[in-house]
């Protein structure tokens, strides 16, 4: 099936979901789709998605499903090169979730903005490869973004050192 017709599936039967107040139901379905998009290399279209399902999971306080949403958009944030929207993400998903503040990734996840933020090829290089063996394996549910962060990452480390 084209990608693009999931992407167009799943955001139907998500805003239906919506109107019959199926909150849980919206947001996997957004995730679904914003995986496709992911896939599809766009970007854009991958963060909208990501964004709407990270309010669906706040109105719904679903903190526990949050956090990987949150770790999703601060990846995409790295990938396309913009170190200081991703650190924004992380202070405000620090402050405004306790969860997120608390999850035992959290360090692994500022450690590797910290690298970003020094703009520092060689840190970010290690601490992309520390972390793709630490913190992307957080649970069976993630596999197919594991696979595009991974993917993200790698690409991470051969811009490094164009």
């Amino acid at each position: 099936m084209d990608r693009a017709i999931s992407i167009d599936f799943y955001l139907k039967a998500a805003r239906l979901a919506e109107q019959e107040e199926k909150s849980f139901q919206a947001a996997d379905l957004y995730e679904k789709a914003a995986m496709q998009a992911l896939r599809m290399g766009n970007f854009q279209q991958t963060n909208e998605l990501l964004e709407t399902v990270t309010k669906v999971l706040t109105t719904m306080e679903r903190y526990d499903r949050i956090n990987r949403v949150l770790l999703y958009r601060i990846l995409l944030k790295l990938f396309n090169e913009d170190s200081v929207a991703g650190r924004n993400i992380f202070d405000q998903a620090c402050q405004n979730y306790p969860s997120f503040d608390q999850w035992e990734e959290r360090d692994h996840i500022e450690l590797l903005l910290e690298a970003f933020d020094q703009d520092d090829k060689d840190l970010i290089s290690q601490r992309c490869q520390v972390n793709c063996s630490g913190f992307f394996f957080l649970n069976k549910k993630i596999d197919v973004f594991l696979n595009c962060s991974n993917l993200i990452l790698w690409q991470l480390n051969l811009n490094l050192f164009v």
